[in-house]
Parts: structure tokens; C-alpha cells; sequence
């Protein structure tokens, strides 16, 4: 079993809010020589406090959790071009923003009401070279609204804007939860396009 233990998220001063987090990540938990499928988990904590301003001063611990199996169907069954994906998803903890007192939160991980639930799962079939299909409780974000800058980041303001994030009866099919969708995407080169379907009411099995 591979480990890696590493100071994940970066610790953060500003605004009266200190913030820093490390993770614990088992890069794989067991995989078969095959590569026919995987299991991997990642553990964040989070220690985000007020010194200055806001409502109140104190601190919150948080963390998360997320469980992720992967597994190519053709080398399993024998599926041509297809392939699964199921992520499991748990929160607990505080809620610093309680003590902020922002708009849009100072800790990425922060949820409403802590639970384990079942996040994303869904089955990809490739169509043609380039072309492939998605279908099943999906992530929008982990494909679309994507910023490599706000992964190194704790605040939720450098994540998916407010312009997307406050949309949806229960916000959309991103962190914390998902929704049934089906994407489209098309690969040429270095170019590449995608479409994607989406249940507007996210909400899945935990919820």
C-alpha cells in the first residue's frame, strides 16, 4: 500500500481569518495488477478560526473524506469502451462561517449539515476515437467551471462563481451534492468541447 502524507492545502492569514488544513491521501488502497479497477481515499482537516472582526472569535475544526472506486468494464466484463466511476463523500465537523459571518464562506469543505453520502456515480462509454459519453450522478465541476489555482486555495470565493454556485433549487450538481446528468465530449488534438445535461434539483442517495 502506497501512503502519502503531505500538507495538502496551504494555511492562509487575511481579513481577521486564519485557516490551515493538512491531508492524509492512501494512493491506493488496492488496485489489481491489471489496472482492471481502484480504490483510493483522501482525508482532509481543516482548522479555520476568526482572530479579528466577524461575528465572534474562535476556531472550528472540520474535515473530509472522500472514497473513490474506478474500474475499466472492458478488462472486468468484457464492456468495449466502457468504464465506471463511484465516489462516496463525508463532512463533519463546524462551521467557521458561523463565526465569520461572510457571504460566500472562508472554508471550501464547510457544508450545511454534515453526512456520509453517496456523491458521484455514473458509467462512461467511449463512442468513436475522440467521442465519449458520461451518464449518471455527476460532478459538473470536476469537468467544467474548472480553475487549477483555486485547488491550492481554502476560501470558496476562488472556486465556481456565484453566477453558477447560487443557481438551483439546492445549488447545482457540484460540492456537496450532485444530480443526475449525461456529457457529451469531443476531443481533437489539444482541442476539445463538451455538453452536458443536468437534473437542476441537486440531490443524491444521503442527502
Amino acid at each position: 500500500m502506497d501512503r502519502i502524507f503531505a500538507i495538502c492545502r496551504a494555511m492562509r492569514w487575511g481579513a481577521g481569518i486564519i485557516a490551515m488544513s493538512v491531508g492524509c491521501v492512501d494512493a491506493a488502497i488496492a488496485q489489481e495488477a491489471s489496472s482492471a479497477w481502484s480504490l483510493s481515499a483522501e482525508y482532509t482537516a481543516d482548522l479555520a478560526g476568526v482572530a479579528s472582526g466577524g461575528i465572534e472569535r474562535g476556531v472550528r475544526y472540520l474535515d473530509n473524506i472522500d472514497v473513490i472506486a474506478e474500474a475499466d468494464l472492458d478488462a472486468l466484463i468484457g464492456w468495449h469502451g466502457g468504464k465506471a466511476h463511484a465516489a462516496l463523500l463525508n463532512n463533519m465537523g463546524g462551521k467557521p462561517n458561523d463565526l465569520a459571518g461572510s457571504i460566500q464562506g472562508i472554508n471550501n469543505i464547510e457544508v450545511s449539515q454534515g453526512r456520509f453520502k453517496l456523491y458521484e456515480a455514473w458509467v462512461e462509454q467511449a463512442l468513436a476515437p475522440g467521442w465519449s459519453l458520461r451518464a449518471g450522478l455527476y460532478d459538473v465541476n470536476c469537468e467544467f467551471y474548472q480553475n487549477d489555482a483555486a485547488g491550492l486555495l481554502i476560501s470558496p470565493m476562488f472556486g465556481v462563481g456565484s453566477e453558477l454556485a447560487a443557481t438551483g433549487v439546492n445549488g447545482p450538481a457540484i460540492f456537496p451534492s450532485t444530480a443526475l446528468a449525461a456529457r457529451l465530449r469531443v476531443e481533437a488534438g489539444k482541442t476539445y468541447g463538451a455538453f452536458a445535461v443536468v437534473n437542476a434539483r441537486a440531490g443524491t442517495i444521503g442527502d
